[in-house]
């Protein structure tokens, strides 16, 4: 393995370059000359877990698991399933270069996507390829992992630009949230919650329905936030069918 390819696997795992030059540099000691660079790089590789090799789904084998690198496009939110020994699940749209799946995160790990954002790319280690109808798709096992490759780049909407009728992702923190309670209308029973999105000066009433609304049990005062395919309505945002995003608080924006 070459020192650079060494290096950018680490990046990934939030180990620092400098960390690697050393460990390398203390194993070509530690041998007395018998290693070079890339013989080093290899066994620090081995001892840091950083030796996975990288699939591209569609080149897996069905019922197979793997190690792949993925951009997120859309993560629906979270789906209670009290009639399954799973109890929770998440399901998100990944592509590589082999195509577009669906991810499907099951029990605890659907936790993870409150964390994910979409645009975010990730290293996923320990995933199976399921076949579901006439598509593939990948599914979260008992070893999964996730690494955060980098932060997704799009564009979000401010406050000011909002237009009555449009679907807009945005930034901002949560403030005055309304925990979730339930309602019956017409005979069919739903679920509501609110916040106020707050972006520099300028506030904003947001409104979730149903499945959405169970993110406001996540949500703490002044956390950063992203709101994934909210609709304008009534100078609120409305999530249906969006979500919301959490990010750590020391993460900022």
């Amino acid at each position: 393995m070459l020192l650079e390819t060494l290096i950018k696997k680490a990046e990934r795992r939030g180990i620092k370059e400098e960390e690697i030059e050393k460990k390398v540099k203390e194993k070509k000691e530690r041998f007395r000359g018998i290693l070079n660079n890339e013989a080093a790089a290899e066994l620090v590789a081995e001892e840091l877990g950083l030796d996975i090799e990288i699939e591209k789904i569609g080149e897996m084998g069905t019922n197979t698991a793997g190690n792949v690198e993925i951009t997120v496009e859309k993560i629906f939110p979270e789906k209670a399933l009290p009639n399954s020994p799973a109890k929770m699940m998440c399901v998100m749209l990944v592509r590589d270069s082999s195509g577009e799946y669906r991810f499907v995160l099951w029990g605890n790990q659907a936790n993870i996507a409150r964390y994910i954002e979409k645009g975010d790319k990730l290293l996923v280690e320990n995933i199976r390829k399921v076949k579901n109808g006439d598509d593939f798709e990948i599914h979260s096992t008992s070893k999964l992992k996730i690494s955060l490759e980098k932060r997704s780049e799009e564009k979000t909407k401010k406050i000011e630009e909002l237009r009555e009728g449009e679907i807009v992702d945005i930034r901002g923190t949560a403030e005055n949230i309304i925990p979730m309670r339930e309602f019956e209308k017409n005979g069919r029973k739903g679920k509501i919650a609110s916040f106020e999105l707050v972006e520099k000066n300028k506030r904003i009433r947001v409104v979730l329905w149903n499945d959405s609304a169970e993110m406001s049990k996540y949500i703490k005062e002044k956390q950063p936030i992203k709101i994934e395919e909210g609709i304008v309505r009534n100078g609120e945002i409305h999530i249906t069918k969006g979500r919301v995003a959490i990010r750590p608080k020391s993460t900022g924006k």
